[in-house]
C-alpha cells in the first residue's frame, strides 16, 4: 500500500496574520530510511538535504540501534560508512551520491518526490 503525502504546505506571514496555503493534490511518496550515527557531519549534511525537500524519513542510529550497521551493510552491498539512505528499501546512496543525484535533478524521483 503506497503512502501518500498531500502536496506542498507554506505559511505566509502578512501583517500579523498567518496564512497556511496547501497544495491538496495527494502523492505517493517512498518510505525512506537513513542510518546515521551521532556527530556525523555527513549524516546531518545528507538529513539537512531530504530535511531541505521536505521529505519525512526513519533515522536509524547504527549506535543506538542492536544490528543496524550489519543490516545497513547488507542493504547497501557492503558499504559500512554512515550515512545510507534508502527508499522503498531500495538502495539510494551516500551523503554525496545523494548530493550529486540531487545536482543531475535525480534525488527527487529516486525519492518518491517527484511532482506528478
Amino acid at each position: 500500500c503506497p503512502r501518500l503525502a498531500l502536496g506542498i504546505h507554506v505559511t505566509i506571514n502578512m501583517f500579523g496574520h498567518e496564512y497556511l496555503l496547501t497544495d491538496r493534490r495527494a502523492r505517493a511518496v517512498a518510505k525512506i530510511e537513513i542510518y546515521t550515527s551521532p556527530f556525523c557531519g555527513f549524516c546531518l549534511r545528507a538529513k539537512a538535504l531530504l530535511q531541505a525537500k521536505g521529505a519525512d524519513f526513519e533515522e536509524i542510529d547504527v549506535f543506538s540501534v542492536a544490528g543496524a550497521r550489519q543490516q545497513m551493510m547488507e542493504r547497501s552491498g557492503g558499504k559500512t560508512s554512515v550515512p545510507q539512505v534508502f527508499a522503498d528499501d531500495a538502495y539510494v546512496g551516500d551523503c554525496d551520491g545523494i548530493h550529486t543525484l540531487d545536482a543531475q535533478g535525480e534525488l527527487d524521483e529516486k525519492l518518491g518526490l517527484a511532482s506528478t
